[in-house]
């Protein structure tokens, strides 16, 4: 056989072996997603890190951020629409211990403005939202992006969570408080 014909089929092997191990680690992740285990361990977690008692709706965030140097953030939320509120949580990991930093309260009446995006609308499941808030100044507090489902793909994916109400309960909040404090474009300068 041709070495040319060889390092071809060795290529194409290796790609096809990619391609089926991504896809079967997303069903894999998927089905145990299902299970509920990992948005039962978020849940728990935002019980120990919240200062109050009140009910919420809880959500897994893992955001990537960077070109040259890619850094990991993960955050557990806790919405609470009812009161105009957001926790944010920042977590932390030791083998599989997950354990709460310090929460961060951010409330509509506090923030400057708000800018809100959801991407694929129709096709739950697979919809991504980016979120920037805003102090009085103009400056930029935090920034979340929250997907319906979350899975480990990598080392730095550390649950399976599927979160579709959960998600949608973020959405709508989130598309209020950018209607009510909408980022307005910068001033020009004189």
């Amino acid at each position: 056989m041709d070495s040319t014909v060889g390092g071809i089929l060795l290529i194409a092997a290796l790609v096809g072996y990619a391609v089926f191990s991504v896809i079967h680690r997303e069903k894999a992740g998927r089905k145990k997603a299902q299970s509920g285990e990992d948005k039962a361990r978020v849940r728990a977690l935002l019980q120990k890190a919240l200062p109050e008692e009140g009910a919420f709706t809880p959500l897994y965030v893992h955001m990537s951020l960077g070109r040259h140097t890619v850094t990991h953030y993960v955050y557990a939320l806790a919405v609470q629409p009812e009161k105009d509120r957001l926790w944010v949580v920042p977590v932390g990991r030791e083998g599989e211990l997950l354990y709460p930093g310090k929460p961060v309260l951010l409330a509509l009446e506090q923030l400057g403005s708000v800018y809100f995006s959801l991407g694929v609308k129709e096709d739950v499941g697979n919809r991504l939202s980016s979120a920037e808030f805003y102090d009085t100044d103009r400056n930029r507090l935090l920034r979340l992006e929250v997907k319906d489902f979350e899975y480990r793909e990598d080392r730095y994916h550390w649950l399976d969570v599927s979160q579709t109400d959960e998600a949608s309960v973020y959405f709508q909040m989130m598309e209020k408080w950018a209607a009510q404090k909408p980022l307005e474009p910068k001033k020009k300068k004189k």
